[in-house]
């Protein structure tokens, strides 16, 4: 689903939003029927992307298409939120299962990069709505399916940086 709004920008420029939206409908139903029972959020975002293009098929509505990615921001906002309000954050989660030296002290560290990442979403879907505004697929596709991902690696980058340093402390004392 990384390549969604490439798989919008080239389907539209070349077929009917029927078309581009019957093959979304069928990769977003392979998405559910291949996600497994312990993957609650991938579920969720499959389903959310299977039901958005339905009413945008529905209604013959093809800004409905535009608005996955914004969605999909928020409901990760959500969840980042939510784990975040009623520990553990789903960073400290994941740092857990890949970080066989994690500590209870790197606990205030994962909750600050849990913040980082609910600030991402926020900004991310924000200026996702601004493109679904200003109707330009390209300006669209641009943000949606290039920009966006390289913040993220931005910050993935960064925070793989930050985390070295701060384990780097805690290993020499």
């Amino acid at each position: 689903m990384v390549a969604y709004p490439f798989v919008v920008f080239l389907g539209l420029k070349n077929f009917s939003l029927q078309v581009v939206g019957s093959v979304l409908l069928l990769l977003f139903l392979l998405r559910i029927i291949m996600t497994r029972k312990s993957d609650p959020i991938s579920l969720v975002i499959g389903c959310s992307g299977f039901l958005l293009i339905s009413l945008s098929l529905l209604f013959n509505e093809l800004k409905l298409v535009y608005l996955y990615p914004i969605i999909i921001s928020l409901l990760l906002f959500i969840i980042f939120l939510v784990s975040f309000i009623k520990p553990p954050t789903i960073i400290e989660k994941i740092a857990r299962l890949t970080d066989e030296s994690f500590t209870d002290e790197a606990i205030p560290y994962t909750r600050k990069v849990t913040v980082v990442w609910m600030l991402f979403f926020l900004v991310n879907a924000s200026i996702a709505s601004y493109t679904v505004l200003q109707n330009n697929l390209e300006l669209w596709t641009l943000y949606n399916g290039l920009i966006s991902y390289l913040i993220m690696g931005t910050i993935f980058v960064i925070e793989f940086i930050v985390r070295k340093r701060v384990k780097s402390k805690y290993e020499f004392k």
